[in-house]
């Protein structure tokens, strides 16, 4: 038995009697038989079921049956939704159906032969395929996969297909129904069909009545008497969401009207019509001739009823909700939102009794729809839902916006009218005076304050000038039109001021504040002008900074008395009330208004496919609109697009255009964000990027990705697309005997035979499990199995994992499909199947473990046979489920019993190990890689009884090297013949030799021996390679270093492979790991378990597949493990040469030292690699001693030290140093000298007393942090000047203590710290004092120290002990 893990191939031999050849064969995992047992006495087995006749017959039979050709394919197909469908779609969404099918042969003994061009039909209602899956072949075969026209037909060629394949694919499907209708599927394929499970459609639902601006007309009449009336209509625009569902064909709206200009208000004698002429922006005509694109058709009935003096009721019935050609443009050639779709318009009429110029406004009602389905309801939007339109009696002034500059509907004073920042606008001061006949003298002057807040001057002329007048800009300051001052306020500008006006324009014309024109009567009608009117025309341009939402007037002042005063409100007359806004209302003479609109963003999203590969770039469309209800303004800037990736996809560079600045959000997620000026309202733009899936995505996953829309403050609704990652694939079964003969060499019919069933993932995900049955021959099972005698089961061979049933019930009574009621389910065996091994079993049923991607699965069947003949046929027939691909996997193979001249001819191929493969089939192909040497082994066994003569082998690829003869080759013989290849860059991806042979025909035959073919083949495969480097090796306190080391896997070929990843800790055992883990890995590695501690547990990953490196997805693998470890001060052997513990070793060194680390990489082929990395250790080390004797002079004492501070480890380190002077009772410290004698520049802390109460306080620092080479010694020399009080006192404290570091004596004790730990070392001089004093000789005082001790011996006091702790004591 051959197994090979890291590949899961398994494939296994039978075991043969003759000549030892133990690289070929294996035993079986199984017992084989009973102990002792040699052959079987004859009994009437279950393969024996059949009549004596037929024994007879089949005694004679001939190689015939077991080449039987196929029979018809036959084909399943199974239809269902993707996991996580959604119940409930509307149109536009996207959903994956999932299709199974499969072709096996139809005969009892099941061949594996191709079928070509393998296809089915595919057919959707209320939705439309929306791509063609991968697997759907659309060159070379007939007919071509192709979806139809209308996209509700989809076939599907998988072209050639060994029969005994199951495969799994998923179509794409486009959600287009009306909500109650449901989203049915079905797919046929020859002898079979399969339907979806039903989804209902259920669409979004929203309709709204649009009022807002109405036509510019007025018929006026009887003005001037008591019986003015004025007839005017007004418009409305019924729409629906884009997508939604149909309304109720009747709709209800109550209408309160009002109008304080008017004493009555009645429905008008056309009261309701389609709207036929005058433009009103945002509403299409419904009526008249006008283009196609700005008509809807009209409601079939609307009726206008009066309830009271100024409420009403509209009734529309009869809408179409699905026109045929909807309008995109309103009445004004401005496009219609993007959003919505314009059902029908129309107009209302009204007859108005006037007491004045004025106004009126409808106010219509907001109700709730319900759709057709009655599945729905909708919220009408009550913010258009009011409308208003001015009149005006002629008179001697005006001062209207012309919205005609603009392009807009609706009339002046009506506060209908829209602009957005930076539009021109344009107001025009009218007088009719010059009509008129007065006194010559008297003065006509109009005067235009701005509202410089909101707006600037652009320029001004003349309309029917008038020769003498004068027009003066103001550019002086006044607070009323000061946009800064707090007094601001436009209406209230002195038009009569007398400073800041010039007749010159100013350069800059945004420094203008207000305009006037000034003449007299005489003048004016001197000019005899048509019409006898005069204007001035002001052009300005809003500012782009204005917000939405801001009201911006217009103002106009008077002069026409012979006062010469300026009159601010001219006609004093309410036109339309204006509540909330700066003035309670438009006034006919002196103040117009415009207002800033507010545009709605609206984006939808969708994708070019719905299901992706890994690395295979998918399309996402952005279709994007900016709209308002009018046709202004007609672009607008910073349009802003948000669009977030899913996890897994990236955006494509250099895709887009724009391209979008590209950010990653806190979860990983790549955001893309565009920013657009100049985007047209009221219309659809595209914009269209690529994003592709990354490696590590998991096949069936599902990618939904969302993007917003934003302008002016206002956020769209987020619209979303989604990508399913593909699962198309398939698993195919095959069965071969491991030899095509059953040895006969005896005569006795007793041989050895086996089959091998292969089970081969192409599926993309892994399958759980595989559940195969394999019913064994018997006479009479249809397959052609023809015998005499008996075999009996002598064991199965089964991958790791697996579990092996077996029954004796009769197999006339069996099915070998997993699924079958009589065998319980797929995974689940009926209580027929038994775990427990028997020789006399009729079928065996293996189930087994997760089946990975690209993986494969084998177990075998062996057998021995018992008084058979030879010629006898032996068909064995399996059939296979799993847990992706599901439908059925149907094979057989036969064995034939060794008649007299035959030979066995088996072809092998070594492998990367030297293990020999069968290489049958792609499932058991060895790799090699470009410039490998490849042996072919071609064994050949006489199975007959007979010898064979003049043997000539020859290989169909290697004629060659591949002949071979063997002159005799007697019964039960084996010769083989090896041969090598060297591959070069020639040779293809997959090379598969086939052996074959012939031999004399024998003379007392005359009958050619029955010689058997055999192929063999290889793949090449990519070669892995991996670098370890050290990251970094850094202290990180209380003794604690962090080792980080990264470890590169790459693949230096164009070929797929895999590669399993240790990395062994070979620390000093003086460094104690605290922890390791990894750190790092790429994304989609499953990390090994145990997890990887580098100690016992060295594995980091195995079988990691790695793509060929011309992959568009390939990238090399990355992986960093970190190590705490604790290491002391001192390290044990520091210093010491060769085996130093702080020192690394030559390069792959795998010794127990510093910090030292390796790793190994094993290939596909079982190659290893190894590589190491190293991190050298510092080992601090401190020494302080005494500098002779301290030198006395009196009572004062000079006491000198030295510091050592030593490093000798492998790597430099830092340190800080400490000393701290603990003198004895009695002793005064005067002054304390510190400096850095070796290497001499090193410095020294000015801070540095060595007087502070504990060790490490900041005075006693002699350094601050200083890095230590590798084999450097620092030192420093401490200088004490003190002066020793008088008398007895000092006695006691002159002593150095027997043990500790306590003050007593010229004790001096240091402390030095590396990455938290620290080391002490002192020194400590005795003194004594005695009452008379010394003399002051300036000698060391060792002698008189000694001689103070005798002294004090002598006398019975005290003993001076002097004890020494890493200390050196003068006496």
């Amino acid at each position: 038995m051959i197994i090979q893990d890291a590949t899961l191939r398994i494939v296994y031999r039978h075991v043969t009697r003759g000549a030892d050849d133990s690289q070929l064969r294996g035993t079986h995992a199984e017992v084989k038989r009973p102990a002792g047992w040699r052959r079987r006495p004859r009994r009437q087995s279950p393969r024996r079921w059949v009549a004596g006749a037929l024994a007879l017959a089949v005694v004679g039979g001939s190689l015939g049956a077991a080449t039987a050709a196929s029979a018809a394919p036959v084909y399943e197909i199974d239809a269902r939704w993707a996991e996580n469908t959604p119940t409930t779609v509307k149109s536009g969404d996207v959903v994956n159906a999932e299709w199974r099918v499969n072709v096996n042969d139809s005969a009892a003994a099941p061949s594996n032969a191709p079928v070509d061009n393998v296809n089915f039909t595919l057919t959707i209602e209320n939705g439309v395929f929306d791509e063609l899956p991968d697997s759907c072949l659309v060159e070379g075969v007939d007919p071509v996969s192709s979806i139809s026209e209308d996209g509700k037909t989809l076939i599907c060629n998988i072209g050639t297909q060994d029969q005994g394949t199951a495969h799994v694919l998923q179509t794409p499907i486009v959600a287009d129904g009306e909500t109650g209708s449901q989203l049915i599927g079905s797919g046929s394929i020859e002898g079979g069909e399969a339907d979806l499970t039903p989804i209902e459609i259920v669409n979004d639902f929203g309709m709204d009545i649009r009022w807002e601006v109405a036509t510019s007309g007025v018929t006026l009449d009887g003005v001037g008497t008591p019986n003015a009336t004025a007839d005017l209509d007004l418009q409305w625009t019924l729409s629906k969401n884009k997508r939604s569902e149909a309304g109720p064909q009747t709709v209800v709206y109550d209408l309160t009207i009002d109008s304080p200009a008017a004493s009555s208000i009645a429905v008008g004698a056309q009261r309701c019509t389609p709207f036929t002429s005058g433009a009103a922006n945002g509403h299409p005509w419904s009526g008249g001739a006008h283009p196609a694109d700005s008509m809807v058709s009209p409601v079939d009935n609307c009726m206008i009823q009066q309830l009271g003096p100024n409420t009403f009721r509209l009734t529309l019935t009869g809408i179409d909700y699905d026109p045929a050609n909807p309008a995109t443009k309103d009445s004004t050639g401005a496009a219609l939102p993007a959003d919505q779709v314009a059902l029908a318009s129309g107009s209302v009429w009204l007859r108005l009794n006037l007491i004045s110029a004025g106004s009126v406004t409808l106010e219509s009602s907001a109700p709730t729809y319900t759709s057709a389905s009655g599945a729905a309801t909708a919220q009408d939007d009550p913010a258009n839902n009011t409308v208003s339109k001015t009149w005006f009696f002629p008179g001697a002034f005006t001062s209207p916006w012309q919205r005609g500059y603009t392009g807009s509907g609706g009339s002046p004073y009506d506060d209908t009218y829209v602009v957005s920042p930076g539009t021109p606008v344009r107001q025009t001061l009218l007088t009719g005076l010059p009509g008129i006949d007065r006194d010559d003298t008297l003065p006509i002057g109009m005067c235009a304050p701005l509202d410089t807040r909101y707006l600037d001057f652009q320029s001004v002329q003349a309309g029917s000038p008038v020769p003498g007048s004068v027009i003066e800009y103001f550019v002086g300051n006044h607070a009323t039109v000061d946009p800064s001052n707090a007094g601001y306020n436009p209406q209230a500008f002195p038009c009569g001021i007398a400073g800041g006006w010039t007749t010159t324009p100013p350069a800059d014309p945004t420094t203008v504040k207000a305009v006037r024109v000034t003449m007299t009567q005489g003048q004016a009608e001197a000019a005899n002008i048509p019409g006898g009117h005069t204007s001035l025309i002001l052009d300005y341009r809003i500012k782009d900074n204005v917000a939405a939402g801001q009201d911006v007037w217009n103002f106009m002042q008077t002069q026409s008395t012979a006062e010469r005063d300026w009159n601010p409100n001219g006609v004093n007359i309410c036109a339309t009330p204006t509540p909330g806004k700066r003035y309670p209302c438009t006034m006919q003479a002196s103040r117009d208004l415009v207002q800033i609109v507010v545009a709605t963003p609206y984006i939808e999203k969708s994708v070019d496919r719905s299901t992706v590969k890994p690395g295979v770039p998918a399309t996402f469309s952005l279709n994007y609109s900016a709209n308002v209800a009018t046709n202004l303004p007609e672009s607008v800037d910073d349009y802003q697009i948000v669009d977030t990736l899913p996890a897994g996809m990236t955006y494509v560079p250099d895709s887009a255009d724009p391209e979008p600045v590209v950010t990653t959000n806190g979860s990983g997620q790549q955001v893309l964000t565009w920013t657009l000026d100049n985007v047209t309202t009221n219309a659809k733009h595209a914009l269209t990027y690529q994003a592709v899936a990354g490696s590590e995505v998991v096949p069936g996953s599902i990618l939904r990705n969302s993007v917003v829309a934003s302008v002016e403050g206002s956020t769209s609704r987020p619209a979303t697309a989604q990508v399913t990652v593909s699962t198309n694939g398939y698993t195919s079964i095959s069965k071969t005997a491991d030899k095509p003969f059953i040895p006969n060499l005896a005569g006795d019919g007793v041989g050895e035979g086996s089959w091998t069933v292969t089970l081969k993932s192409f599926d993309p995900l892994p399958q759980d499990y595989t559940d195969t049955i394999d019913i064994l021959p018997f006479n009479g099972d249809d397959r052609g199995t023809t015998f005499v005698g008996d075999y009996a089961l002598t064991g199965v061979d089964a991958v790791n994992g697996a579990t092996v049933y077996y029954t004796t019930e009769d197999p006339t009574t069996l099915s070998d499909d997993p699924d079958h009621t009589t065998n319980g389910a797929r995974n689940a065996p009926s209580a027929i199947w038994s775990t427990t091994f028997t020789p006399d079993a009729t079928a065996i049923r293996v189930i087994g473990p997760e089946l990975a991607p690209g993986a494969t699965q084998q177990f075998t069947v062996n057998i021995e046979t018992d008084g058979v003949k030879g010629g006898d046929l032996l068909v064995n027939r399996a059939q296979a489920r799993d847990g992706h691909t599901e439908l059925v996997m149907r094979t057989s193979a036969p064995i034939t019993v060794a008649n007299y001249y035959s030979a066995a001819l088996k072809k092998y191929v070594q492998d990367s190990n030297g293990n020999w493969r069968d290489a049958n089939d792609v499932t058991d192909y060895p790799k090699f890689r470009v410039g490998d040497t490849v042996k072919y082994r071609v064994v050949i066994e006489n199975t007959g009884q007979g010898t064979l003569r003049n043997f000539l082998l020859d290989d169909d690829k290697q004629p060659e090297l591949g002949e071979y003869l063997i002159e005799e080759l007697a019964p039960g013989e084996e010769e083989t013949h090896e041969y090598e290849i060297v591959l070069d860059e020639n040779t293809p991806q997959t090379l598969v030799n086939t052996a074959c042979a012939t031999a004399d025909t024998p003379e007392d035959s005359q009958v050619a021996p029955t010689i058997n073919c055999d192929p063999a083949g290889f793949e090449l495969d990519g070669d892995p390679e991996h670098e370890k480097s050290l990251v970094s090796a850094e202290p990180i306190g209380n003794g604690q270093w962090q080792v980080v080391y990264g470890i590169t896997v790459g693949n230096t070929l164009p070929y797929a492979t895999s590669y399993s990843l240790e990395d062994t800790l070979h620390f000093t055992e003086q460094a104690k790991i605290a922890s390791a883990v990894v750190s790092q890995a790429p994304d989609g590695v499953q990390l090994a378990d145990p997890a990887w501690d580098g100690q016992g547990n060295v594995l980091i990953a195995a079988q990691v597949p790695l793509l060929a490196n011309d992959d568009p997805a390939y990238t090399e693998h990355y992986y960093e493990v970190t190590v705490v470890a604790d290491v002391p001060l001192q390290l044990d052997g520091a210093g010491s040469g060769e085996g130093d513990p702080t020192r690394c070793g030559p390069d792959g060194d795998d010794a127990d030292r510093a910090f030292n680390n390796t790793s190994a990489m094993t290939d596909a082929r079982g190659d290893r690699e190894d590589d190491q990395a190293c991190a050298e250790l510092p080992s601090i080390i401190l020494d302080k001693k005494l500098v002779g004797d301290p030198v006395k002079d009196g009572q004062d004492y000079t006491t000198t030290y030295d510091i050592v501070v030593t490093n000798d480890g492998g790597a430099a380190g830092e340190y800080v140093l400490h000393d701290q002077l603990r003198f004895g009772k009695g002793v005064a410290i005067e002054k304390v000298a510190a400096s850095n004698t070796d290497p001499g520049n090193v410095p020294v802390l000015d801070t540095y007393t060595g007087q502070g109460a504990d060790l490490t306080d900041e005075v006693n620092a002699l350094t601050g942090e200083v890095e230590l080479g590798s084999g450097i010694s620092h030192t420093f020399r401490v200088v004490v000047n003190s002066t020793v009080a008088d008398g007895v006192a000092a006695i006691g404290g002159g002593k150095c203590a027997d043990s500790g570091n306590g003050p007593g004596g010229f004790r001096n004790v240091a402390v030095v710290t590396h990455n938290g730990l620290t080391d002490e070392a002192t020194a400590c001089a005795p003194f004594a004092w005695l009452a008379g004093g010394l003399p002051k000789t300036g000698s060391p005082v060792g002698p008189i120290v000694a001689l103070g001790a005798a002294l004090l011996v002598a006398a019975g006091l005290t003993s001076l002990v002097l004890a020494r702790r890493r200390e050196e004591i003068e006496v």
